[in-house]
């Protein structure tokens, strides 16, 4: 089976970590990154291809109210084998719609996070395969794992 892997995040500090994961995700299937970045922030030509999502987040309830669908539906066409995101809420919608194509999926919580897991990380732990946190007093060593930092 062809392994097919989406890289999902938002744009800043979440891309930045992204794209130091997406050397390291770079596998013999193809790697198609999702971001609500603009394409002059994307760095080398690791992926196979690009696709831009909208932005939202919780404190935009319209926004989300649309883009939520937008990034479900993108996913849903896809159709990964894996997804890695490192946040935040377009790659929780992403997580979300993953498990529904059946594939395996991973939330890198953002380094930012010193104290807690971030809403959307704590979102993750219902509904991704594996959790990783930054941070080593945030790890329970089986659901949320520590296995060093992106940044």
């Amino acid at each position: 089976m062809d392994k097919r892997v989406l890289l999902i995040c938002s744009g800043g500090g979440h891309l930045v970590q992204m794209q130091r994961v997406a050397v390291a995700a770079r596998t013999t299937g193809t790697l198609t990154l999702a971001t609500v970045a603009a394409e002059q922030e994307l760095k080398g030509d690791v992926y196979d291809a690009v696709v831009s999502l909208p932005d939202f987040n919780r404190q935009s309830p319209f926004a989300a109210l649309m883009g939520i669908p937008k990034v479900f539906f993108k996913v849903l066409f896809l159709r990964p084998t894996h997804i890695i995101s490192t946040g935040a809420a377009p790659g929780i919608i992403g997580i979300i719609a993953g498990r529904f194509v059946g594939a395996r999926t991973l939330w890198i919580d953002s380094i930012a996070n010193t104290r807690r897991l971030s809403v959307s990380g704590r979102i993750a732990l219902r509904v991704s395969h594996q959790v990783f946190t930054q941070w080593p007093s945030l790890a329970d060593g089986h659901k949320v794992l520590y296995c060093g930092r992106i940044i």
